[in-house]
């Protein structure tokens, strides 16, 4: 019953997926900056971790389902009581252990949410003094490269 490395790399697979996604609607908003509306962003961003908090979870739950598979069914085994003794401690375990996965999952997405948040507020409300000091450091720049030409 190895249900967990056999769940693991799709799981892992998936997330690592829906963070891509994040990533890339992230960047094509930063790309877009002059555009950005703050509050847009944060209802795409919130739709899209939700999104991901879900997806992780239907998985999660799915594993969940599987490993209700492994009860087992013929009362005419010999070996039938042994083997439910067993699936009861690995249905407990199991449980036990996707529903901290679960929880853990949840908060690391929203405290992850609530990073990027902060800082995508940060950039829009500091990117037109950025810009202003960047183009101020060209000007010096050229001013200084004014002196060379001549």
């Amino acid at each position: 019953m190895n249900i967990f490395n056999t769940n693991e790399v799709p799981l892992r697979s998936y997330i690592q997926s829906r963070i891509t996604d994040l990533e890339n609607a992230l960047e094509e908003e930063v790309r877009n900056r002059d555009k950005v509306d703050i509050a847009l962003l944060e209802q795409q961003f919130d739709r899209e971790s939700e999104n991901l908090i879900l997806g992780i979870t239907r998985q999660v739950h799915q594993v969940r389902d599987e490993i209700k598979t492994y009860r087992p069914t013929n009362i005419n085994e010999p070996d039938y009581e042994q083997r439910m003794i067993q699936y009861r401690q690995f249905l407990q375990s199991s449980s036990i252990s996707l529903n901290r996965m679960t929880n853990s999952i949840d908060a690391i997405f929203e405290k992850i949410k609530s990073i990027i948040k902060n800082v995508i507020r940060w950039i829009a409300d500091n990117a037109q003094t950025i810009v202003q000091i960047l183009e101020q450091i060209c000007h010096a720049f050229k001013f200084i490269e004014s002196f060379f030409i001549h």
